[in-house]
């Protein structure tokens, strides 16, 4: 089915709200409740991106949690120092790899494709 070339580029835009953070999970959010009645395309390309940033977000939270405290302990312990380093590098190879995935799905939304998120694509279907 041939896509209109605003749903490829608002579908996309909601994928790419990745590398914005909670900007882009707000962005994603009003494309999804001003479009989704009028394109399935966008509602689905849309609610995939909303579940996917939630779960980035929360993945990133929960790792700056973990390892950001050890940053500022390790003035006391060398060990805890390099927890945090190791933290920090696991955090930015993380974001990386989050915000890579979010740019697959835009590029696929750009050009017409669905796109499901890995692991927790099925799951956003259903809801």
């Amino acid at each position: 089915m041939e896509r209109s070339s605003e749903d490829k580029v608002l579908a996309g835009i909601s994928h790419l709200g990745i590398v914005l953070g909670w900007t882009g999970l707000v962005v994603a959010l009003i494309i999804y409740l001003i479009r989704k009645d009028q394109s399935m395309f966008i509602r689905r390309s849309s609610r995939q991106a909303l579940g996917y940033q939630i779960c980035a977000l929360v993945i990133m939270q929960v790792l700056v949690f973990l390892f950001g405290g050890s940053l500022l302990l390790g003035i006391f312990s060398s060990h805890v120092l390099t927890l945090g380093i190791v933290g920090s590098v696991l955090f930015r190879a993380v974001n990386l790899a989050l915000i890579a995935l979010g740019i697959l799905g835009a590029i696929k939304a750009f050009v017409g494709e669905s796109f499901r998120y890995p692991l927790i694509g099925n799951f956003i279907e259903r809801l």
